[in-house]
């Protein structure tokens, strides 16, 4: 960690045994940590006060390609993103440091994640497929060729008028019903590309 000021050393975390892809501020009562995700197939918890590793999680993951909190069930809670094309769900306060949850169902690199709500996520992958997840449970709620082979590139929630946009590498634009995001129906309000042409919204896209 570095003071930005005077661009001075304040502390060297070191435990990691290959490249860190990825990094998470974690702030519960007081006290500061931040976790890490490597090539080594860890994710590290680090004191920042004391400047010490506090544990290490390594549920059976690979490569550990981003980390993020979950908001909704608090900052105990982690998700981690891996290599292996897996979604993975940790429970800080567990003793054994175990996985608490794994989720699967896309068959090339997720792109995006994002929380929509309390027990709700969402995932985009490299070949336009969009899954629906319940983190209490271990099944996909729905899977959906969003964007017909194209990458996926940007995941945004909209809370007020609950909906989820979704942006490929085509530049078209998806504007999604998040509560039939939460059904059977695959309903999609909107469609457009950047440029602002109308295209078809989708009633019913084929699945995945």
């Amino acid at each position: 960690m570095i003071n930005i000021e005077n661009n001075k050393v304040l502390q060297t975390l070191e435990g990691h045994q290959k490249d860190i892809n990825t990094i998470k501020y974690l702030h519960e009562y007081n006290k500061y940590f931040i976790a890490s995700g490597s090539d080594d197939q860890s994710i590290m918890i680090w004191d920042l006060k004391a400047g010490i590793k506090v544990r290490t999680l390594s549920g059976g993951c690979d490569n550990v390609l981003f980390i993020d909190n979950l908001n909704f069930k608090g900052p105990s809670y982690l998700i981690s993103l891996s290599k292996d094309y897996k979604i993975k769900i940790w429970n800080l306060k567990l003793a054994n440091n175990s996985c608490l949850k794994t989720l699967q169902g896309h068959n090339s690199p997720i792109s995006k994640l994002i929380e929509i709500r309390k027990d709700f996520i969402c995932s985009s992958d490299n070949s336009g497929v969009i899954i629906s997840w319940k983190y209490s449970g271990e099944k996909s709620i729905k899977k959906v060729n969003a964007h017909n082979g194209n990458k996926i590139t940007s995941l945004v929630k909209i809370s007020k008028f609950s909906v989820l946009i979704s942006i490929c590498s085509e530049n078209i634009l998806k504007i999604w019903d998040i509560h039939k995001a939460e059904s059977h129906s695959n309903e999609v309000k909107r469609s457009r590309n950047r440029s602002g042409q109308n295209n078809l919204a989708w009633r019913e896209p084929n699945p995945c």
